[in-house]
Order: structure tokens, then C-alpha cells, then sequence
């Protein structure tokens, strides 16, 4: 789809199109747009006459055919494009040398045993372990990979984990985090503490806590060629309740699989970058359920799929992370959370990141 404009047409299952692209998305609009002014020409598929509210059976077998006119979809003279998706052609990605195969440290914190979130953050543990194990595996590098969860849980450990990592300077770092999270209207920090008390007891912040930007400090300082940095938790006051919502209905949509030039764009750069992101904004609290898991996380591994995909070219990091900002944003606000007055009222959640 990105490289439509090279084609004089281009044949799509209407269903496919459903499920990967809402109404929002600016290929839907494109097709639309395009419909209504007559050029190219749409065509729904309905050869039989029947409406666009016709069967089941119809509607999941029509097709969009896309036609475009002489002289405005050639490669010679590429006029038509998708507003937002097709970007002017620029200097290939530089990646690293042929044959530097680069290590990813995969370190995952996930508060499993917590009363009230554990089973969502199982759900996060799990996705997330996949989802690098899958990439490390697609890309042919090794994972070096340490969960903490469980019995294991606890500041001490995390402690461990990130000094025990010593990367070469063409290595990757992923550090992710599922659980309890703060931020007190008084700190002067954006992004939260991570709550690594292994039991509800211990005392509240200190010595059981640790800020997620000094966990992205101590990365960087390690010297990785890409260093990524994750935290889905709450970002407000302590005394603020979690929010559990109620079940999502998601779609079912299958993977059209991974696409080699955009998974070594994200992963394999020779420039340096690092990312730091959160799931929700300061006074923000953090969503999630035992269907989805956390809804940051969720939409972090839909965004980050969806742009390895095949329908996508030339990506970059910031594009993936506002992909997420954009999702969670619209997910959250379609989800009721709880309110301290026994209320539910739609999620206000606000993923922050930066890069380096």
C-alpha cells in the first residue's frame, strides 16, 4: 500500500482493509477522498447490484480496485500518493556492516504477583517476551534475555540485572516494565517511579523505588548503539487507585507478517539512538485488564508490528512511539475506568516519550 503510487493498479480484499485501517487512518481517507471526486475509480466489488448493506458473504468478498488515471500514478510521475503514509525518497537507511551481528539485552520487570494488577502484568510479561524474542529471531541476532517477576521481584534484582549488562558498542538494550508506578505532585519529574516492593508492607517509595529516567540514564551510559526504555504504570499521585478496567472487545486481525527493510530500520541503524517512553502523562493513571493487559502495552506491540509491516517504508522510531501515543490515546478514551465515587467515566491516558 505505501507504494501505491508505482502502481497503475492495485487490487485489495475490502475485509483487509477493515482490519488494519480505521476510518482516521489517512489510506482510508485517501480511498474516500479519491471516491468521491471520481479519480481514480472506485470499485466496490458489488457487480450483482447489491448495496453496500448487502450480505455478510458479499461484503467480505468485494474488492476495491484503485485506477489510476495516465500520467498521475507512474513510476515516472508518482502524483498520486497516500497523505501521511509515502514519504519523498531519501538517502537509503545506513545500517550496520555486513556480517556485525549485535546482541539485544532483553530486560523485562513485571509485578505478576500483585493483588490487584498481577494478572494483567503477566499478560504485558508474556506479549512483550515474544514480541523481542520473535524480532531477535527474525533478524538472526542473539537475545540475551532476564525476566524479573514473581518471587523474583524486587529492587535488588532490577539492581542486578542492569549491571550486569555489558554491551558492545553495536548492541541493542530493551528494558520493560509492567506494574505499580507514582509520581508526587511535588517532584519536579515527568516520568514516574517504578513500585519494586516485593511485599505490600515494605515502605512506600526510598529504597524500594526507582525512577524510570534514571533506569534510561544508567542504559545510555552503557555505551549501546539503541537503547529502548519502557514503563507501562501509573503516573500519579500514590494515594490514586490503579485503574482495572472492564473487558475489550479487540479485533482479530491476522499478522501479514514482517517486512526485512523496516524491522533493520528500527533495529539495526548504524547512528546511535536511545528511547525513553511512559504510559501515561504526569497525573495520568495507567489502564489495563485481564484481556488486553496494560493498554499501552498492547497498542505499543500493535504500532510496532503494524509498522514492520509490509505496507510501510523508510520508518523511524519516532513514528512507531507516536503511533503508540496515538492509539492509547484513542483506545482509553472508547474504555471506562473507575471512579473514586463508584463511577466509570472513559480512561484519559497520555503516553510521554523522548529520544536521544
Amino acid at each position: 500500500l505505501k507504494e501505491i503510487n508505482l502502481l497503475n493498479k492495485i487490487t485489495l480484499k475490502e475485509n483487509l482493509i477493515r482490519q488494519y485501517f480505521s476510518s482516521s487512518d489517512p489510506f482510508y481517507q485517501f480511498i474516500i477522498q479519491e471516491k468521491n471526486k471520481g479519480v481514480p475509480a472506485v470499485n466496490t466489488g458489488n457487480t450483482k447490484g447489491n448495496s453496500p448493506k448487502g450480505s455478510g458473504k458479499d461484503q467480505a468478498n468485494s474488492t476495491i480496485d484503485i485506477d489510476f488515471p495516465k500520467g498521475t500514478g507512474s513510476p515516472k510521475d508518482p502524483k498520486v500518493q497516500i497523505p501521511g503514509t509515502i514519504k519523498p525518497t531519501t538517502a537509503k537507511t545506513i545500517l550496520l556492516k555486513t556480517g556485525i551481528k549485535p546482541k539485544l539485552f532483553l530486560v523485562i520487570v513485571a509485578n505478576t504477583n500483585d493483588i490487584s494488577i498481577g494478572n494483567s502484568c503477566v499478560i504485558d510479561k508474556n506479549a512483550t517476551f515474544k514480541t523481542f524474542h520473535q524480532i531477535a529471531e527474525y533478524l538472526k541476532i542473539k537475545l540475551v534475555p532476564k525476566l524479573i517477576f514473581g518471587k523474583t521481584y524486587n529492587k535488588k534484582n532490577v539492581d542486578l540485572a542492569l549491571k550486569a549488562i555489558v554491551p558492545s558498542v553495536n548492541d541493542i538494550i530493551v528494558f520493560y516494565y509492567s506494574g505499580h508506578g507514582f509520581n508526587k505532585n511535588e517532584d519536579e519529574k515527568s516520568f514516574p517511579d517504578l513500585d519494586l516492593r516485593a511485599k505490600s508492607f515494605q515502605p512506600y517509595g526510598g529504597a524500594n523505588a526507582l525512577n524510570i529516567e534514571d533506569v534510561f540514564e544508567k542504559i545510555k551510559k552503557k555505551g549501546a548503539r539503541l537503547n529502548l526504555v519502557f514503563s507501562d504504570c501509573c503516573n500519579s499521585d500514590p494515594g490514586l487507585a490503579s485503574n482495572t478496567i472492564t473487558d475489550i472487545a479487540t479485533t482479530r486481525g491476522a499478522s501479514l507478517g514482517w517486512k526485512m527493510e523496516n524491522c533493520e530500520a528500527l533495529f539495526m541503524r548504524a547512528e546511535k539512538q536511545s528511547l525513553l517512553m511512559t504510559a501515561a502523562a504526569k497525573g495520568e493513571l495507567s489502564a489495563g485488564n485481564t484481556n488486553i493487559g496494560g493498554i499501552f502495552t498492547f497498542n505499543f506491540r500493535e504500532s510496532l508490528e503494524k509498522f514492520m509491516g509490509p505496507f510501510y517504508q523508510d520508518i523511524t522510531w519516532e513514528e512507531v512511539m507516536s503511533g503508540v501515543k496515538k492509539q492509547t490515546i484513542s483506545k482509553a478514551s472508547r474504555t471506562l475506568c473507575p471512579q473514586t465515587d463508584n463511577t466509570y467515566k472513559p480512561c484519559a491516558q497520555t503516553p510521554v516519550f523522548k529520544t536521544e
